[in-house]
């Protein structure tokens, strides 16, 4: 899996006077440091090595969801904090394996489509946000084209892309996240790589559940995300955070006491040795499906 090069974003502050200035400093350091969640200035590019992938076969098993009337990215309802209820403590799921399209080299823009066969509907940057290649996880294959879980609002889009657009590689990693038993555990094919306690969203600002995938991998610059942090395809309720658009993540922390409770904008926290280890032993890759339960 190629890893994710971003670029650093810089906030350029013009004032009238050195005053103004330190006011405007000061403000958004506090807001920073006070409720730290995803936001476009607070990384920077990651050198980390993830877990390699193998390229995917070139056929795969047709898709077996009929194929959608209309545009799936306009027609999805907006994103819901319902999601199915998790057992009582998770516990590991079969073995799967996934396939990931990463938009190709010298690609600017991939085509959406609303079926396998019709007429371009709609088209996404090949870079994302950070700077990285844009990542999707295929959910099926027709002919030429797959079908792809989106990173865009509203959760839950999808879209048919064109093969030729992307490459594809293939994974057997997985995560399933429980917000009401504040636990997340990851697996390599049946192997248990991480099992850890974690901290959620708050009543206002909620975690929300459904299906999504690890979409970019990022280096904090501030403190409170910890040391790595993993941007996932959905986004929270809110619709713009600290300079981001409200995108979801799975971040480090070093403030154990938020570990265990609703704290969050609803991003989902962890020890930041767990993220560490998420990151430089398991090398959990992008494109890696997490499930999260209510």
């Amino acid at each position: 899996m190629r890893r994710p090069e971003p670029t650093r974003k810089n906030l350029l502050i013009a004032g009238g006077g050195l005053c103004a200035v330190l006011l405007l400093v000061i403000t958004a350091f506090s807001c920073t440091r006070t409720e730290p969640e995803l936001g476009p200035a607070a990384f920077v590019p990651t050198t980390t090595t993830l877990a390699p992938t193998s390229t995917a076969p070139t056929t795969a098993a047709p898709d077996t969801t009929a194929a959608p009337s209309g545009p799936e990215t306009t027609t999805e309802p907006p994103p819901s904090t319902e999601a199915e209820v998790a057992p009582a403590g998770l516990q590991p799921l079969p073995a799967r394996t996934s396939e990931v399209a990463t938009a190709r080299e010298g690609v600017d823009e991939v085509a959406l489509h609303d079926d396998a066969t019709g007429p371009s509907t709609g088209a996404l940057d090949a870079t994302g946000d950070y700077g990285q290649r844009q990542v999707f996880l295929v959910v099926g294959r027709e002919g030429d084209r797959l079908h792809v879980l989106l990173p865009t609002r509203p959760n839950g889009s999808k879209a048919w892309i064109d093969a030729d657009d992307v490459d594809v590689t293939t994974h057997d990693y997985q995560i399933q996240v429980s917000i009401s038993g504040f636990e997340l555990m990851a697996q390599k094919g049946t192997e248990v790589v991480v099992d850890t306690p974690i901290g959620v969203g708050t009543q206002d600002t909620p975690t929300v559940g459904g299906e999504f995938y690890t979409w970019v991998l990022l280096d904090p610059t501030n403190a409170g995300y910890g040391s790595y942090a993993y941007g996932l395809s959905g986004f929270s309720t809110l619709e713009q955070f600290a300079g981001g658009d409200g995108r979801m993540g799975v971040h480090g922390t070093e403030d154990a006491s938020s570990i265990g409770r609703n704290v969050s904008h609803g991003c989902i926290r962890v020890p930041d040795d767990v993220v560490v280890r998420m990151v430089e032993e398991v090398g959990l890759p992008l494109g890696v499906p997490v499930t999260v339960y209510a």
